[in-house]
């Protein structure tokens, strides 16, 4: 399972159900089975989708998507736009609106990092200017002026991401979305992602297969042992273990 596929994270509870999923890469579909992230997986539209992924290079609308959602149905849609405050300003106000006009309810916008091919962090634009002072590279001058014309700009909304991307990604309801959780997203390594509930208390270390399941709860055990073995004031230093949770078919972590 490739990090391609991480936007799935961002769906609540981690069960896509029966997913229609139009302009995906090679495999990902078969992918996502053998995790068991959705239960079905079609390739074209069908009805009573639970989930409907319109990845990069789909021709296929959110108002074609919408009819064939089931009632609380979710859809994710990835925009790629030139990295111009006024086009990603544009393009984000006629989306939103596109989705409200077939019966959708937004309920998160995304800047993904650098690009969806490449993604290494899907941030919230309500996170942006925390990104920007905290985990966006600083390597280079360009990476650090980028970093600091996001800062500035991060208060005039969501378009703002396009100082560091021209890629941005939408979810959206079938029915109503009040209070939908909106997470950085952070990929990790080949065998699992990160997601930060913003603002940050505590993180979710999420495998990606179900295969990683034990090793997740054996971390969590053996940092319990260690923190239990040293002086209060060092344990302090490393993460507090906050046990485990279900997220689909995989068991994720939680440390503070």
């Amino acid at each position: 399972m490739t990090a391609r596929a991480d936007w799935r994270f961002l769906q609540p509870g981690g069960r896509l159900g029966h997913l229609v999923l139009l302009g995906s890469l090679p495999g990902m579909g078969e992918s996502l089975l053998g995790a068991g992230a959705a239960t079905r997986v079609s390739e074209t539209l069908e009805d009573g989708a639970n989930s409907v992924a319109l990845l990069q290079g789909t021709d296929v609308t959110p108002s074609e998507a919408a009819q064939c959602m089931a009632p609380e149905g979710w859809l994710y849609w990835e925009l790629n736009e030139p990295p111009t405050l006024r086009s990603a300003r544009g393009t984000i106000g006629r989306a939103t609106a596109q989705l409200r006009d077939c019966g959708l309810s937004v309920a998160g916008i995304w800047v993904v990092w650098p690009s969806f091919d490449r993604n290494q962090v899907y941030v919230p634009t309500e996170a942006l200017a925390w990104f920007a002072r905290t985990i966006h590279p600083t390597r280079t001058f360009e990476e650090r002026w980028r970093g600091a014309a996001l800062r500035l700009l991060a208060r005039l909304g969501p378009a703002s991401g396009a100082v560091i991307t021209p890629c941005f990604a939408i979810t959206a309801t079938a029915g109503s979305s009040p209070g939908a959780p909106r997470p950085v997203l952070l990929t990790h390594g080949n065998e699992r992602v990160i997601v930060l509930p913003f603002p940050p208390t505590r993180l979710f270390k999420v495998p990606r297969l179900p295969a990683f399941n034990g090793k997740t709860v054996g971390e969590q055990e053996t940092l319990a042992r260690i923190r239990g073995s040293l002086h209060p004031e060092t344990a302090r230093a490393l993460p507090e273990p906050r046990g485990t949770v279900r997220y689909g078919e995989v068991v994720a972590s939680v440390e503070s």
